[in-house]
């Protein structure tokens, strides 16, 4: 007699934080990127910002989920990159949760802030290896390819940044008008190809998975940009 199967066990999503960190770097402004270890399952060897899951520590440490995601943002940045920054002060810019087929998955909140005068980024080689301030004019050059390997997420965000900061002027600018703008959850899925496919792409809808809706509006500020990556 056969054992009885067991039930399949839903993925857990993990909530997480990560920091985009700004500074002027020779005179280009420019954004903390660290390289994860490549022994590592989850992106080993892509470049990333910092940051890593909410604990129970930041949860209640914070009064919202926001909170506690920009309070454990600041604890990752300090662990990985020997920085600090005041939570309070990260502009909570964007959210993305890992596509519904993938094996582990994290509902991630992106914070933007500037890095203090005086702080620079040091590293004890373990889950990170090394870390780069990338001037964010090269952010279109930026792939998931084998030179400098970002993931779908990272490169989007990092357009998002660079627009506005080409809108606002300043890095001061940027933080200041964008303190209060809206943030639309991204949740990719896969295609038959592997392909992510983000909520402006016009197949979307259709294909299996978890999927979160765009209104109109939100879809019209994605209308030129790609909605497929590999």
């Amino acid at each position: 007699m056969s054992a009885p199967l067991k039930p399949i066990q839903p993925v857990v999503v993990r909530p997480a934080a990560t920091v985009i960190v700004l500074d002027t770097i020779a005179g280009e402004p420019s954004a903390l990127m660290v390289r994860r270890n490549p022994a590592l399952r989850f992106f080993g060897g892509y470049w990333v910002f910092p940051g890593g899951a909410i604990d129970a520590a930041d949860t209640l440490a914070g009064a919202d989920v926001i909170r506690a995601a920009a309070i454990a943002g600041s604890r990752e940045l300090n662990e990985e990159a020997s920085l600090t920054l005041d939570p309070t002060r990260l502009v909570h810019w964007g959210r993305w949760i890992t596509p519904s087929n993938e094996p582990k998955r994290f509902d991630t909140h992106f914070f933007v802030g500037a890095a203090e005068p005086g702080q620079q980024p040091s590293i004890v080689e373990g889950e990170i290896v090394a870390w780069e301030w990338l001037p964010l004019s090269r952010w279109p050059g930026l792939t998931g390819g084998p030179g400098f390997p970002v993931p779908t997420p990272t490169q989007v965000v990092l357009r998002e940044v660079a627009e506005a900061l080409e809108q606002h002027g300043s890095i001061a600018e940027l933080l200041a008008r964008e303190r209060a703008r809206p943030v639309h959850t991204v949740l990719p899925k896969t295609a038959a190809d592997e392909a992510t496919v983000l909520p402006w792409d016009p197949e979307y809808a259709s294909l299996p998975g978890e999927g979160l809706e765009w209104s109109a509006e939100a879809l019209g500020t994605r209308r030129s940009w790609p909605s497929r990556f590999r």
